[in-house]
């Protein structure tokens, strides 16, 4: 069985809460390799700089921690963000790190590839998770400035991917990215959803254990909460709507760095009744909360191919989603939800109407879609076929 390190800025637990880490947690329970973990702490300081072996999710892992970061914000996160630290890190800790015996590496950042790009070291699989340039979705303000973008994109993304053994494109922007920069060794791997653990529920169930009491309609946004999820317009669209529907109700399930702010636009608004705050679930819980909805609604500013919204169709739920990223090879307008091509609150919510209208055949097709085209299962085999190839390729060279 192949040994395959799995390098990722978090402790494969719960920090940060994202879609890289739960991608993580969901392909690696089905995948037939031989998993090392290398990541942060977020409390253990004995455990840093060597392998350990570590209980996650009920499973026992080799884990090596490169460092340490803090989940509640401080003032070195406000100055250097931890993505940053964390390849220094590897870079101190590599040669620890591979004396695993890995056999491939595998990351889902441009700059966490950095360390290993040296002859001689294991073959790397980078996946695209998201946006093609990891700035444009940072929580630091400075981060997000066109000039950076261009610099991340010139001196990293450019220099890094062409490089790599095997990139894995999630959605179509990805490939084009690796077409227009010559990275001429990539495969087409979307996300895959454990239907096993997402599928539709009874709905007056799910909503009386989740503690929404109402007969009306009830949208769910699943995600960080950041400035890239657009959640100023997710409220803005929720507040016309509810003018229209009083009982109408929003889950919003998640946590970050922008919910203070968040908290206080739902204050302003006087809709504290309205929008429940989950804060972060677990992942065995969420299956529950978006079977307690009708809809799922996502209005971000930029994204990749969200896990939220695959695992919410796989549920039977619509989504009413800003064409933003790759959503629109997923989500088709009269099929599976709707997406919006603008950013205006009332045409949001007129979609919201719409699939509301349409929710029966629209979240048919949005099981449809995820039986088709996107099971963990599928994803998995693939993902252990392109760790076969590359680990072939490095041997016959």
């Amino acid at each position: 069985m192949l040994k395959v390190l799995f390098v990722e800025c978090s402790d494969f637990e719960a920090f940060p809460a994202g879609g890289q880490l739960t991608y993580l947690k969901n392909l690696i329970p089905f995948i037939e390799v031989e998993p090392h973990l290398v990541g942060v702490s977020v409390h253990d300081r004995q455990g840093i700089g060597k392998w350990e072996e570590k209980v996650i999710n009920g499973r026992q892992f080799p884990l090596f921690s490169v460092g340490i970061v803090s989940p509640e914000s401080n003032l070195l996160d406000k100055i250097v963000p931890y993505r940053v630290r964390f390849v220094l890190w590897l870079w101190k800790y590599r040669e620890r790190i591979l004396s695993s015996g890995a056999e491939v590496i595998y990351v889902q950042t441009q700059e966490a590839a950095i360390p290993f790009l040296v002859p001689g070291f294991p073959p790397i699989v980078l996946r695209l998770a998201g946006a093609t340039n990891p700035l444009k979705g940072s929580r630091f303000s400075w981060a997000r400035v066109h000039f950076l973008e261009a610099l991340y994109e010139r001196l990293i993304t450019r220099r890094v991917l062409p490089h790599i053994a095997k990139v894995v494109a999630i959605n179509q922007e990805c490939v084009r990215l690796c077409q227009t920069i010559g990275a001429t060794d990539y495969a087409f791997i979307p996300i895959g959803v454990d239907q096993s653990l997402f599928y539709p529920q009874d709905k007056a169930i799910c909503r009386k254990e989740v503690g929404i009491m109402t007969d009306g309609p009830v949208f769910v946004f699943v995600g960080r909460l950041s400035k890239i999820k657009g959640l100023d317009l997710l409220l803005d669209c929720f507040a016309l709507f509810h003018q229209e529907v009083p009982e109408a109700r929003l889950l919003i399930a998640g946590d970050g760095e922008e919910r203070k702010a968040i908290e206080n636009k739902i204050s302003s608004m006087e809709l504290k009744e309205e929008v429940h705050l989950l804060g972060n679930v677990t992942h065995n819980r969420l299956p529950q909360i978006l079977n307690a909805a009708d809809i799922f609604i996502l209005t971000s500013v930029a994204e990749g191919l969200p896990n939220a919204i695959l695992e919410a169709m796989a549920c039977g739920l619509p989504v009413v989603a800003t064409n933003v990223g790759g959503i629109h090879e997923v989500v088709k307008s009269g099929v599976n939800g709707f997406l919006i091509d603008t950013r205006q609150p009332r045409d949001v919510a007129k979609a919201l109407s719409q699939a509301l209208k349409k929710q029966e055949a629209l979240g048919r097709g949005a099981i449809v879609t995820i039986k088709k085209n996107y099971s963990i299962e599928s994803v998995s085999r693939k993902t252990e076929s392109l760790f076969e190839e590359v680990v072939l390729s490095k041997r016959m060279t």
